[in-house]
C-alpha cells in the first residue's frame, strides 16, 4: 500500500496503466507473430525444425553447413505452389 500511496495512483489508474501494458505488449506479441509466421506458417515451422536439427548436426562429426540451404531450397517451392493453388 505504501507504494501505491507514494505514486499517488488509485486503483483505477492502475488498472488503467495495467491494461495499457498489457494492450501494448498484446500488439508487440502480434507483431512478431506475423513477422515469424506471416503468410505460411510451414516455412515458419520448417525453419525452426531445420535451425534445431542443424544445432543437432553441429554438435556431431557430420558437418551442418548444408541443411539449411537444402531445407530452404525444397520450401520455397513448395510454399509457391501452396500460395499459387489459392488463388
Amino acid at each position: 500500500m505504501a507504494g501505491r500511496e507514494q505514486a499517488g495512483l488509485t486503483g483505477s489508474e492502475q488498472a488503467g496503466k495495467r491494461a495499457g501494458v498489457a494492450r501494448r505488449l498484446r500488439g508487440f506479441l502480434a507483431f512478431w507473430y506475423d513477422f515469424v509466421v506471416g503468410d505460411d506458417w510451414l516455412v515458419a515451422v520448417g525453419v525452426v525444425a531445420g535451425l534445431a536439427v542443424t544445432y543437432g548436426l553441429s554438435k556431431t562429426a557430420v558437418p551442418a553447413w548444408w541443411l539449411l540451404p537444402l531445407l530452404i531450397a525444397g520450401l520455397l517451392p513448395l510454399s509457391l505452389w501452396r500460395a499459387a493453388r489459392h488463388r
